[in-house]
């Protein structure tokens, strides 16, 4: 029977936790990074049913001396670093100080989640009190011993397709995930399907059986032009289906007098949409009705749907986070032995910031409840890439040389004029930390002001690709409401000098925008002298005199 906290505790105090053989117990001196790994592989642990990471503590159980506040840091420290790098980050049920008189201990407990865990995307075993990387017939092996309701483990009698099933295996091939000395071209399909350990598993029927998928295509007033019906799931996965719907997207774009994008350049990045088509089959939810994958295609869109579970709606608007939730756990390992589905929780920001960062508009995530089951869609866009976009985000490299700041910087000028609250879904925790410094950055591309998101001027000058231009009334007005909330912030108490205006506003120093703003406040100062007023010998230097009914910035 595994020990319990309390327990535990004693046996520490005791200094007797070297006893202990019913549970999986480490000890660390003190807390580092990698030690993550250690977790990972007893989560991974079947026999133990989870098991305990102790710091603070000698590995001959001594305890160290640590004080409180080496406590507050660590527990921090390893919070966070649970948040970034663990896979799902529920494997730890509870990290927990306490102040024991001989020293302060942080108390890890892990658990089991049913399903393969990671670290920093990479899994972990324990063998004995040494911890390794799984290899990818590990994962496999360990995947199909987990309890759980796993439908690509449950049994399938039906039909596959060899030449299929060859081909999956020659992916897997080149992606090296085969032994050394192991060749696909001395082996049968059902030696593969073996090797894949999916024999007569339903992932052998989804990837490969009578599991189907409808395409429909459309012309630009939503008509059908044509079906298609699919079967074997990887068919859709192949280059060649990829190429298939981006050629013909391509020429429907260039032949249609309503399109918005007649161009040349490949309708979807390559990468996105068949991140789109694996997301879809990975995570389907699979009965009697396959599935219910659907691909539609339009000369401006592409939509893909697939039944799905109902908490799949807590994670709709979650372009940022690692949260995903699939029950085809041995599915999901196939795709990855081919590369196909590299990391868990990763497919929706694979797909956003692919989308983005070639110009392309925002995917469109929907969720419907019909009755007792649910389906997921996700709408690519065929527009032209914004070169506008393409220059802004090339500077944003300059601003934040980190990339998931540059990417969530991106997402935040595509987000303005929303509610914080609003964009506040889209992140996890991590996320939302990055979207924070973004935003406190003397390089924000955006400003955050009562709740609310509006883009500095340089982005909407870079955004409309003019050099300069006059300021519309209806910007006068934001520009005003903008500067007094400014300006009343902290002690302020309404002044701020020249300089300080121009950064918030996020023009440039240059003349010719240096001579419009001083013009445009000169302007203010004579149209409502109650409003704004120069500050007498000091050059610069202004006062809003009328003090906002709600101050300050929230972030």
């Amino acid at each position: 029977m595994r020990i319990n906290r309390k327990e535990l505790i004693q046996k520490i105090e005791n200094e007797s936790l070297l006893e202990v053989t019913e549970s999986l117990i480490e000890l660390k001196s003190t807390w580092a990074q990698s030690y993550g790994k250690k977790i990972c592989g007893i989560a991974n642990h079947l026999s133990r049913n989870g098991g305990w990471l102790v710091v603070g503590i000698s590995d001959a159980g001594k305890l160290l001396g640590k004080d409180a506040k080496w406590l507050t840091e660590t527990e921090r420290m390893v919070s966070s670093h649970i948040a970034q790098f663990l896979e799902p980050d529920f494997s730890v049920v509870n990290i927990k100080g306490e102040n024991l008189e001989k020293g302060a201990i942080l108390i890890i407990e892990i658990e089991s989640p049913n399903e393969v865990v990671r670290w920093n995307d990479k899994p972990y075993k324990m063998i004995g009190t040494a911890c390794s990387e799984m290899t990818q017939e590990n994962v496999l092996d360990l995947t199909l011993k987990l309890p759980g309701s796993d439908f690509s483990k449950m049994e399938y009698q039906g039909n596959t397709d060899g030449p299929l099933i060859i081909e999956f295996a020659q992916k897997v091939e080149e992606n090296g995930k085969f032994e050394e000395g192991f060749s696909v071209s001395n082996s049968t399909a059902s030696q593969m399907l073996s090797k894949f350990v999916i024999e007569n598993k339903k992932a052998s029927g989804i990837l490969f059986g009578d599991f189907k998928t409808r395409v429909v295509f459309y012309n630009e007033d939503d008509d059908i032009l044509s079906k298609q019906e699919k079967s074997g799931l990887y068919s859709i996965l192949r280059d060649d289906f990829v190429e298939e719907i981006q050629n013909w997207t391509r020429g429907k774009a260039q032949s249609s007098e309503k399109s918005l994008s007649i161009t040349d350049e490949v309708p979807y990045p390559k990468k996105a949409l068949r991140e789109v088509l694996a997301n879809a089959v990975a995570h389907a939810k699979y009965s009697k009705d396959q599935g219910g994958l659907l691909i539609e295609v339009y000369p401006s869109r592409i939509t893909i749907t697939n039944n799905c579970n109902m908490e799949a709606k807590y994670f709709v608007n979650k372009w940022f986070s690692k949260a995903h939730k699939t029950t085809n756990n041995l599915l999901m390992e196939c795709l990855k032995m081919a590369g196909i589905s590299d990391e868990l929780g990763s497919g929706k920001r694979r797909i956003f910031r692919t989308m983005i960062e070639r110009g392309k508009r925002e995917p469109i995530v929907g969720f419907e409840e019909y009755g007792t089951y649910a389906t997921w869609s996700i709408t690519l866009y065929n527009e032209e890439s914004n070169k506008n976009l393409l220059n802004l985000i090339e500077r944003l490299k300059t601003n934040f040389p980190n990339a998931d700041e540059r990417r969530v910087a991106t997402a935040l000028v595509l987000w303005s004029n929303k509610n914080w609250d609003e964009i506040d879904e889209c992140l996890d925790e991590h996320y939302k930390d990055i979207a924070n410094r973004v935003v406190s950055s003397d390089m924000t591309p955006v400003s955050l002001i009562n709740g609310k998101l509006y883009q500095k001027r340089w982005v909407t000058v870079a955004l409309e690709g003019q050099v300069t231009r006059k300021f519309t009334v209806a910007e006068e007005i934001q520009l005003k409401s903008f500067l007094n909330e400014i300006a009343y912030t902290g002690t302020r108490q309404g002044y701020i000098t020249f300089d300080e205006m121009r950064k918030f506003i996020g023009m440039s120093d240059t003349k010719t925008e240096n001579s419009q703003l001083s013009r445009m406040f000169s302007k203010w100062a004579k149209d409502d002298p109650s409003f704004i007023a120069s500050v007498p010998k000091k050059r610069g230097e202004w006062r809003l005199l009328k003090p906002p009914r709600s101050n300050g910035i929230k972030k």
